[in-house]
C-alpha cells in the first residue's frame, strides 16, 4: 500500500465517522458548548526517539461525536429544593471527539538526516472540572519514516511505512472565547525501530 493510499484511507475513515453522527447531532443546540462541535488544534513540542529529543509539530482536526450532561434533572414548580441551579459545575459536559491528525518530527545529526510524518486517528474524551478541562485519548496511524546517512560523499536513503498507536492525555483551559490552549504528552508504540516516541506539546485549539 502506497503512502497516499493509506493517508486516503485514514481520511476515509474519519469522514465517515464525521458522517456517521452528524445525522444524530442535527437537532437544535440551545448550549454555548453543543454549538461549537469542531476544534483545530495547532502545537509545537518536543519528540524523544533513541534518545534524542527533536522539534515536534502537530495539527489536528476534532469533531464531537458524544455531548452528556452533568446537569441533573431540575424539580418544576415551587417544589424546587432550595440552591438548585447554584453550583458552578451544572450544566457542564462531557465530551468525546474523533481527531484525524498530522504530526511531524526531524533530527540531522553528523552524516544522518531522519524524518517521521504521522497520519492518525485517535478518540479522545474530554473531562470538564471548574478550572479546565482534562482529556485522554487513544489512537492509531501510520509513521512514514525516512533516514538519509551521508558517508564519504555517499548519500544512502531509506523508507518505511510503520504502523503504531498511542496514548495521550492533557490538559486544556480557556484562553478567550471560542479559543483554548493546552498542553498535552503522549507516548506511540512504533513496530519496527524506533519503537517507542515519547512527545510532550503545547499550542492552541481554536473552536467552531
Amino acid at each position: 500500500m502506497t503512502r497516499a493510499h493509506l493517508a486516503g484511507t485514514l481520511l476515509g475513515l474519519a469522514l465517515l465517522s464525521f458522517g456517521a453522527t452528524s445525522a444524530a447531532q442535527d437537532e437544535p443546540a440551545t448550549n454555548p458548548e453543543e454549538q461549537r462541535p469542531w476544534a483545530i488544534g495547532l502545537g509545537i513540542g518536543l519528540a524523544r526517539s533513541n534518545d534524542q529529543g527533536n522539534l515536534y509539530y502537530s495539527a489536528n482536526l476534532r469533531r464531537r461525536i458524544h455531548f452528556k450532561s452533568r446537569e441533573p434533572d431540575a424539580p418544576a414548580g415551587a417544589d424546587a429544593a432550595p440552591g438548585v441551579g447554584t453550583d458552578p459545575d451544572q450544566g457542564r459536559r462531557g465530551r468525546v471527539y474523533v481527531e484525524p491528525e498530522v504530526a511531524y518530527w526531524k533530527r540531522s545529526e553528523g552524516g544522518l538526516d531522519e524524518k517521521d510524518l504521522l497520519v492518525g486517528l485517535s478518540l479522545v474524551g474530554v473531562v470538564p472540572t471548574r478550572a479546565f478541562d482534562l482529556f485522554l485519548g487513544a489512537g492509531f496511524g501510520a509513521h512514514f519514516h525516512d533516514r538519509d546517512v551521508r558517508e564519504a560523499g555517499i548519500v544512502s536513503t531509506e523508507s518505511a511505512t510503520r504502523f503504531g498507536a498511542n496514548v495521550q492525555f492533557g490538559v486544556e483551559a480557556d484562553l478567550v472565547a471560542n479559543v483554548g490552549i493546552f498542553g498535552a504528552g503522549r507516548v506511540d508504540i512504533v513496530e519496527d525501530r524506533p519503537s517507542q516516541q515519547s512527545k510532550v506539546w503545547g499550542g492552541l485549539r481554536f473552536r467552531f
